[in-house]
Parts: C-alpha cells; sequence; structure tokens
C-alpha cells in the first residue's frame, strides 16, 4: 500500500504544473474604461500610498458609505466660486454638483455610458478622509483618473494605429509581389522593385514602432491600475459600441427645456448666506397671514426655534437692531451673483449642446455614406478577384482594388472614433445641463426637520 502511494507522487508532481499553469492563463474577459477605473481606485498604489501618508498622519480613511460611491468633499466657498466644479475629465463625463445635505456640498463624476439619460455610476467605493476629505489626496485621486483616462484611450488609439499599419505592410508587401511580377513580365523595372522593397522595409518599420507603443501603453496603463506591466488585460472600446438612442430634436428640447430653475432661487445661493443661525427678518411678530408669509419664506433655512401657527412650522421673526436688514442684502446680492453665474454656465453648455449634436449628425451622415462606399468597394474587389481568376484582370487593378477597399475602412474606422468623442461630450454637456436645473421641491424643507 506504502508502494502505491509511492507511486503516486510523481503523478501528483506532474499534474499540479498543468493545474496552476491552467490558473494562469484562465481567460479575462476584455475591460472598459469603468473596470480600468474602478480597479484602480481599488488598487492603486499610488492611492494606497496616499492611504498610508493620511494613516501617518492621524487621519481616518475609511470606504465611502454612499452609494454614489466617487464623492469628493468641498467647502460652500469653493462651490460658489465654480458652480461647474473641478474634477474635468476630458471625453469621459460631467462634474455633478448635488444639493448640500446638513451645510455640507458633495461632487460626483457621472460616466455618462447611456446617453439615454441613465447614467451608470462608479459603484466600487472611493477611499477618501474622514476629516475634511483631504485635499492632496482628492487631488492624487483626480489626477489618477485623468491619467488611466489618457492611457486607456492612448492604447485603443496604439491598437487602431497598430491595425493601420499592419494593413499598410500588407498592401506594401502586395505592391511588392505585383512589382517583381510586373518585372519579370518586362513591364517594370528594378528601380520600381527597389522602391517597393524600400516602401515595404518602412511600412514594417511602422508597424514595428506602433507596436512598441502599444505594449509601452498597455504597461503603463497596468501600473496605474495597479497591476503587473505584463498584466493588462484586453480592453475593448465602450463608445464605439453606443448608439443614439434620442432623436437630435428631442435632446435639443431636453436640453433647452425652460424650466423654473431661476424662480427657485439654486441652492447655491442657500450655501452662502443662509445658515442655521442668520435667517430671521427684522420685523415684529404678528399673526397676520402676511407676516406669516413673510415668516414662511422658502429661500430661508428653517432652524431649530420653530413654532406652530396654522399647521405650518416656521422661523419666527426677531427684531435685530437692523442688522438682519444688512445680512440680507448680502444674501440677495450673492444670490443674484450665483444666479448669473448660473445662467451663464447653462447659456454655455446650452451653446455646447447645440455644436456637438450638429457634429454628431454630421458624422453619422459621414458614417453612413462611409458604410455604402466600404460595401461597394467590397463589391468591386469581389468583382476584380473574379476577373483574375478568369484570367481577365491584371494584378495592379486587383491592388488599387485592395487599396480603395483600405483606404474606406480606416475613413470609416476614423469617423466612428471621431463619433464617439462626439457621443461623450454631447452625453456631457445633457448632464451638465440637467443637473443645473433645480428642481422647486429642492428649496423645500424635508418635512421630517420641518415637523
Amino acid at each position: 500500500m506504502r508502494r502505491r502511494s509511492l507511486l503516486l507522487i510523481p503523478l501528483l508532481m506532474a499534474l499540479a504544473p498543468s493545474c496552476i499553469a491552467q490558473e494562469e492563463v484562465a481567460p479575462r474577459e476584455p475591460w472598459g474604461l469603468v473596470e480600468c477605473i474602478e480597479y484602480a481606485l481599488a488598487n492603486s498604489p499610488r492611492l494606497k500610498a496616499e492611504e498610508h501618508r493620511l494613516s501617518a498622519a492621524g487621519e481616518t480613511v475609511r470606504e465611502a458609505d454612499s452609494a454614489d460611491d466617487l464623492k469628493l468633499g468641498l467647502d460652500a466657498a469653493a462651490a460658489v466660486q465654480r458652480p461647474a466644479l473641478n474634477l474635468n475629465i476630458p471625453n469621459v463625463g460631467p462634474v455633478v454638483v448635488r444639493p448640500p445635505r446638513q451645510g455640507s456640498v458633495s461632487v460626483q463624476a457621472a460616466l455618462p455610458i447611456d446617453i439615454s439619460g441613465q447614467y451608470r455610476y462608479i459603484r466600487r467605493a472611493a477611499r477618501y478622509s474622514e476629516r475634511a476629505q483631504r485635499e492632496q489626496y482628492r487631488q492624487a485621486m483626480q489626477q489618477l483618473l485623468l491619467e488611466v483616462i489618457d492611457g486607456y484611450y492612448g492604447v485603443l488609439m496604439g491598437e487602431s494605429t497598430v491595425r493601420a499599419a499592419e494593413a499598410a505592410a500588407l498592401e506594401a508587401e502586395e505592391g511588392l509581389r505585383v512589382a517583381r511580377s510586373l518585372r519579370d513580365a518586362g513591364a517594370a523595372t528594378d528601380l520600381e522593385v527597389t522602391l517597393a522593397e524600400a516602401g515595404l522595409a518602412s511600412r514594417i518599420e511602422d508597424l514595428a514602432k506602433a507596436q512598441g507603443a502599444v505594449a509601452d501603453g498597455r504597461a503603463h496603463l497596468a501600473a496605474l491600475i495597479g497591476l503587473r506591466t505584463d498584466e493588462c488585460p484586453e480592453l475593448r472600446d465602450d463608445a464605439l459600441s453606443l448608439e443614439v438612442s434620442l432623436e437630435f430634436e428631442q435632446a435639443r428640447a431636453l436640453a433647452l427645456d425652460e424650466r423654473p430653475e431661476i424662480r427657485a432661487l439654486s441652492w447655491l445661493a442657500l450655501s452662502l448666506g443662509a445658515s442655521a443661525d442668520a435667517v430671521h427678518r427684522s420685523t415684529r411678530p404678528s399673526l397676520s397671514l402676511g407676516a406669516l408669509a413673510q415668516a414662511v419664506n422658502p429661500t430661508t433655512a428653517f432652524t431649530s426655534d420653530t413654532n406652530w401657527q396654522l399647521g405650518l412650522s416656521f422661523s419666527w421673526p426677531i427684531s435685530d437692531g437692523g442688522a438682519a436688514d444688512a445680512r440680507e442684502a448680502r444674501e440677495r446680492e450673492n444670490r443674484d451673483a450665483v444666479l448669473r453665474d448660473l445662467e451663464d454656465v447653462r447659456l454655455l453648455t446650452e451653446v455646447q449642446v447645440h455644436a456637438a449634436g450638429t457634429r454628431l449628425e454630421v458624422l453619422t451622415q459621414r458614417i453612413a455614406a462611409g458604410r455604402a462606399t466600404l460595401s461597394s468597394a467590397d463589391a468591386a474587389l469581389e468583382r476584380i478577384q473574379a476577373r483574375e481568376s478568369a484570367g481577365a484582370a491584371r494584378p495592379l487593378e486587383v491592388l488599387k482594388a485592395r487599396a480603395a477597399r483600405a483606404g474606406a475602412s480606416a475613413a470609416l474606422d476614423r469617423d466612428l472614433y471621431e463619433r464617439s468623442i462626439a457621443l461623450a461630450e454631447w452625453a456631457r454637456a445633457l448632464g451638465v445641463i440637467d443637473k443645473l436645473i433645480v428642481p422647486e421641491t429642492a428649496l423645500e424643507p424635508e418635512r421630517g426637520d420641518a415637523l
């Protein structure tokens, strides 16, 4: 029995490496931009080093407790100075400013994956400092996201360049073969063959450079998101698979809709002057409906010293010798300034939406024409190849047909990529306008607070 067990040891040792190898080479699903960002937020060495620095400094680093996840805290003054706020991710998504909750202002970056209006938010929690969301950690996260996005699109563009270089090398190789055939038939000179050989060598060199650039880009992206430099997964281009799910006129109507954001008095204005202890008016207490309506002002913050009157909860007016008038004037001036800034941002964004929608229309038409051209080039190439098989077409005609087909394919790929960028810009502009429009209920006190 012991001899049998000893005989099993070499068999198990032979099987073990194969099992390990199978586990190591297990295929990984292609990653899109969202997967790269999620993995970077959870595993980036740069963020882990920043968290270690915060921990050494006595700060508590914890997981975000919100479903919105990618949340960076800012103070009210920064929010008022920059209504559009400052996590600028090119070609990916808008920075969304949320209404303040208990005196805080939160910022959230949204990735427009579906332009029908549904935004897919990053679900993996982003680590951040518990005390005031330390500025250095916020900047480190922002810089990391920008570099991941640049690296992601750099790899995709590099792979497109590699495909184009491969097609050019194949065409050059075919041209060299045709040139040699023509020289053997006495229809080409040695100089033409030499030029074709030099062209093929140049195309091969370009291909090698493009492949090297893609390898470097993939290694850099892997290091950014926390993988080994040889572990970068295959990437998929989510943007190229997007289709327009809204008609352009409907989208413009949605973006240009005149909703009562001006009447609603933006919550940004409230974050400046209205606080829990500075909301009283300098009028004497009265039970008249006029005084009651003046006291229950939707632009004021409701404090704890509320009274019941006709079933309503409101902040009772207290005379303070004219100081409240000065505060009210400052609040009104601040509100007007913020609303003017918001209106400027909204108008500018509407122009951006219109420009992006127009460009998207042009690119859509170009893509339709490019697909028709590619279909025609495919049909022409098939006809010429059939004639070549029958001996009725010259090799040079086949070469020209293949070159025309490759050119049509490259033009279509370029238009598709440009449309993906235009889609992202259009969706980002729509998202900014949608978040700048504040509903009327946003300024009303919550029922639990009022009662």
